[in-house]
């Protein structure tokens, strides 16, 4: 019995010990959370930061046909423009073009003429405008 005894004492809890230590899970999170941000983080750099330019070529237009004399244009040409600044130009008057002062990308100041309009319109304007002032003067008289 006394071999029954001495594995009874084995069995009892030892109460003195400290407990055995766990992982620190906060820790392992956290390692886990660096570790993804830091890819995340590589990922894009080689999605967005690649330096692969796309390789432009320019060329010089010529005409093509000689001088044939035909309605067509001279080029025909298929694209887009990007303007370095972008500018808002209007004219005081509404009216037909009747020249135009400035190239295409040439520099201009405010104020500076651009085109010239053609007056038939203003003038027709203009006259009615004094037609209507003198008939409105010849009313005021009258009463």
């Amino acid at each position: 019995m006394s071999s029954n005894a001495e594995l009874l004492k084995e069995l009892r809890i030892d109460r003195g010990a400290p407990p055995p230590r766990e992982p620190r899970r906060g820790l392992f999170i956290g390692i886990g959370i660096a570790i993804a941000v830091l890819l995340a983080l590589v990922l894009g750099w080689f999605l967005l930061a690649r330096g692969d330019a796309p390789q432009v070529r320019t060329a010089t237009a010529t005409a093509i046909g000689g001088a044939s004399g035909s309605a067509a244009s001279v080029l025909d040409a298929t694209g887009y423009v990007v303007a370095r600044r972008m500018a808002t130009v209007s004219a005081k008057i509404t009216g037909r073009v009747r020249e135009v002062l400035i190239e295409e990308g040439q520099s201009v100041e405010e104020g500076e003429v651009m085109a010239r309009l053609d007056p038939v319109d203003a003038d027709a304007q203009r006259a009615l405008a004094a037609d209507q002032l003198g008939a409105a003067r010849a009313t005021a008289e009258a009463t």
